[in-house]
């Protein structure tokens, strides 16, 4: 089993959080340890507790205070509730200019309220001169493996269209490496489309570390995404 003080002595070092953010996380942990407790046992229920308190004070961290990346005005920073519209016109010029959205709707504001409320899940978002640039979301999830040490997930990183070869792409995954391994994180994977191998994304990765030596699979259960479908007919 994992030294569990070594791993709360990690989560400390990501700062307070205040009283109301903390009071509300506790109340969410303490309902999740009760759920997994019944269908797993106390040891289960440990665990996660663990893994959650390194998560939320890693979504402390951020909210107290912005991170500048060396070399720019690029703050990086934990999303709140009052970032959907920036996160989402960060979405809407991923692949062009196309204006900002003026409104989310219903079905994305009760997602966005859903997603934060997660514990391990993180969203961030880059800002530059006040306006959100880019965004990431992480996930970190315990884990029986690698001694019990938890593994986290980086999805959808996105870097809005006319912000693009700046190094914003670079210092947003940084960032959030950096706090994975401060989570005493062992494994942090990523998935990133076949067809973004001409565009730099590949490299990218690896210049911060990745290795691409597993082969994905994916399995969409929904809609398939437009610039899939076109990757697919090429």
């Amino acid at each position: 089993m994992p030294d569990r003080a070594r791993v709360r002595n990690r989560a400390c070092r990501f700062g307070l959080r205040t009283a109301r953010q903390n009071d509300g996380h506790r109340q969410r942990g303490r309902s999740a340890e009760r759920h997994v407790g019944r269908a797993r046992g106390p040891q289960a229920c440990s665990a996660l507790s663990d893994i959650a308190l390194a998560a939320n004070r890693l979504r402390g961290r951020w909210q107290d205070r912005g991170v500048k990346s060396t070399g720019s005005d690029l703050i990086v920073r934990l999303a709140g509730p009052e970032d959907l519209l920036a996160v989402l016109g960060v979405h809407a010029r991923r692949d062009s200019n196309d204006p900002l959205p003026s409104r989310a709707s219903k079905l994305e504001t009760d997602t966005w309220t859903q997603m934060l409320a997660v514990a391990g899940l993180s969203v961030y978002v880059a800002e530059l001169d006040g306006d959100t640039v880019g965004t990431a979301s992480a996930m970190i999830s315990p884990n029986i493996t690698y001694d019990c040490r938890p593994t986290a997930i980086i999805e959808a990183v996105v870097v809005a269209c006319p912000y693009r070869r700046r190094g914003f792409a670079t210092s947003l995954p940084r960032h959030l490496l950096r706090d994975m391994n401060s989570a005493g994180c062992n494994k942090v994977q990523l998935l990133s489309h076949k067809r973004h191998s001409g565009d730099g994304a590949h490299r990218l990765y690896t210049s911060l570390g990745f290795e691409p030596e597993a082969e994905g699979f994916r399995l969409y259960l929904g809609r398939i995404p437009d610039a899939v479908e076109e990757a697919r007919r090429k």
